[in-house]
């Protein structure tokens, strides 16, 4: 399976530039964001299958399947870092052109749509449940609507974001020292799931924030980073190796663990952005896989699901093919949800 990894690998290097001297005009620009977000929607989907791979009874034994899990292990949660960071960073730019009309039009622009595409899917994966006859309580399909339940589908972060753009929706609208606001709010929200979630609900949080805050003082970050762009580079890959590196070895996940983790991911966050101010992605499949990244991320699990509850013994003997399956049927998934996407006219 180390074979998948390996083609996301060269699928980044396709079409790369490198700019030895000079650096990148648009590093923050939407196309190359979208690139980015390609390659750590792939690393979703493998994290995703690799559960129902597991379930399967599937033998990891060879060199390649181990090292498949050891870098599943190794990036952890930062797979969702970027785009928590994009998000956020998107809404203060937007916010910073357009005003408060923006933010005006944000619950009905931005929030509702994201929520009730989301039950769309929902929906789907109920029927695929009352199919299965997989269990359910009442409780868990009320709450799966707003994404702190789920029905076999992937709900987290949905609920994560739909909170991330309500708290900066109130913080913009109702606030006039907003990026304070925002973070209190984060920071409240963080301590809140952690006691209530798993760590995962709330250990890469601060990441919206951090968008925020790098729109807010872009000039004079991106101003510093060009001046001392390689010491920036070396000493924040350092501190994140060390403050990550932590959370493997200290691994309680308890309200300390979880701040740490966010400081990892802001970290890492930055040395992203650092890396695109040097790198230029010009790739079109994995600028489709960034467009289309809302459906690959909702419904990447219905096939997944459909075939292991089939036959997990297929799952298991035929690896490779399902893992091949799986993603050409996601793939015609994503191209068709156009088809039935909710759209909110102006």
């Amino acid at each position: 399976m180390i074979c998948f990894f390996l083609i996301i690998f060269l699928l980044c290097l396709y079409q790369i530039k490198f700019s030895r001297k000079d650096f990148q005009n648009d590093f923050l620009g939407i196309d190359q964001a979208t690139c980015i977000k390609g390659i750590f929607i792939l690393f979703v989907f493998f994290r995703h299958i690799l559960s129902y791979i597991r379930k399967s009874g599937y033998d990891f034994s060879f060199f390649g399947d181990i090292a498949f899990k050891a870098i599943d292990v190794g990036i952890g949660q930062l797979m969702v870092v970027m785009f928590l960071f994009y998000s956020g960073y998107g809404i203060k730019e937007s916010f910073s052109r357009k005003g408060y009309s923006y933010v005006k039009a944000m619950p009905k622009h931005r929030i509702l749509p994201t929520l009730l595409n989301f039950d769309i899917a929902v929906i789907c994966f109920l029927l695929i449940d009352l199919y299965f006859d997989i269990s359910f309580s009442r409780k868990e399909l009320l709450l799966s609507i707003i994404g702190w339940e789920n029905l076999g589908n992937s709900n987290w972060y949905i609920f994560d974001i739909l909170l991330c753009y309500s708290l900066a929706f109130l913080s913009f609208y109702f606030s006039k020292h907003h990026l304070a606001t925002l973070s209190i709010g984060i920071i409240l929200s963080i301590i809140l799931l952690a006691y209530l979630k798993p760590s995962w609900w709330s250990n890469t949080l601060l990441s919206f924030a951090g968008g925020v805050f790098f729109s807010e003082y872009k000039a004079k970050i991106v101003d510093f980073l060009k001046k001392h762009y390689w010491a920036t580079l070396s000493s924040l890959l350092l501190i994140f190796l060390c403050i990550y590196g932590t959370t493997f070895i200290y691994k309680q996940e308890n309200i300390f663990w979880i701040c740490l983790y966010n400081i990892a991911s802001i970290l890492f966050a930055m040395l992203i952005v650092l890396a695109s101010m040097k790198i230029k992605i010009s790739n079109k499949p994995l600028f489709w896989l960034g467009k289309n990244l809302f459906p690959l991320y909702i419904y990447q699990r219905i096939p997944m699901i459909l075939f292991f509850e089939i036959s997990p013994d297929f799952v298991k003997d035929n690896t490779i093919t399902y893992i091949i399956i799986c993603i050409l049927l996601t793939g015609i998934i994503a191209h068709f949800y156009k088809y039935w996407q909710v759209k909110i006219n102006p």
